[in-house]
């Protein structure tokens, strides 16, 4: 007897429910969650800029918000600059929304998540779509109904905690338009959750890597200490790093060439 084929929105579903549940057991206790929320944020708002119609990178977005200098190409004209400089202004408007919304943006989020407990009946991941659709389409903010997402998804218990980069923002894409919102909120939803898993498998490789990498060390230094922080906080200055193991900048700073050396 032949099995019925599922149709593609059942699919769907049940490869997002699946992607969800593993990324979010992954994250449980995770000792890199903190790096890989800080990377995963990043990611996130150049998704979301991407759709805004603001191209550009999570590592150019990470020296931007670090206040790092940019290098420019001088292949570009000026107003081609002026758009990078855009897009990446607007990722990092995009990066407050996930990591530290303001009193104004907190206010419509949480205007954005009520009318998700409203509007979202039937089951939670189709619901949750459809209610992201009704927000946007009454004149609600993207960014709004994005940062809800995972608070909703949180609140019905499909995570365990909120997981800020899990929007499905992608479901918004102009070339996405043919298919229903619902399998294209799906699709992204999934998407996000396992590039999420690999971004934490590759992060978790880098992390043991540095480890045996300085494994012979750790008896005359604290290097080792030097890796696990640089893992839970992805962007540490030699201050900072001197601050957290209490030893000298200088101290800090041979010990991040010698991470640069033990790496290269």
């Amino acid at each position: 007897m032949l099995m019925p084929i599922p149709d593609p929105a059942a699919r769907a579903l049940e490869r997002t429910a699946l992607a969800l549940g593993r990324l979010d057991a992954a994250l449980a206790s995770h000792p890199l969650r903190a790096a890989w929320t800080h990377w995963s944020v990043l990611d996130a708002a150049c998704r979301q800029a991407a759709t805004d119609g603001h191209a550009t990178n999570p590592h150019r977005l990470a020296a931007f918000l670090e206040g790092l200098p940019l290098t420019v190409n001088r292949d570009l004209d000026l107003a081609e600059r002026g758009s990078d400089h855009q897009a990446l202004a607007h990722a990092a408007a995009l990066v407050s929304w996930m990591a530290t919304p303001d009193p104004e943006s907190l206010a419509q989020r949480d205007d954005a998540l009520s009318a998700f407990r409203i509007a979202a009946g039937g089951p939670i991941l189709d619901g949750t779509a459809r209610a992201l659709l009704a927000w946007v389409e009454a004149g609600g903010s993207h960014a709004a109904g994005r940062a809800a997402v995972p608070l909703h998804l949180a609140a019905r218990g499909v995570l365990t905690t909120a997981v800020p980069p899990l929007t499905g923002a992608a479901a918004f894409a102009p070339r996405d338009e043919q298919q229903p919102f619902v399998l294209r909120f799906l699709t992204a939803l999934a998407d996000e959750a396992q590039d999420g898993l690999e971004r934490l498998q590759r992060l978790q490789r880098a992390w043991r890597q540095g480890r045996v990498a300085v494994a012979d060390r750790t008896r005359r230094s604290r290097i080792s200490s030097a890796v696990d922080l640089l893992a839970a906080f992805p962007l540490l200055s030699p201050s900072k790093l001197a601050d957290a193991l209490g030893c000298s900048v200088p101290g800090a700073s041979a010990m991040l060439t010698d991470l640069c050396v033990a790496f290269s």
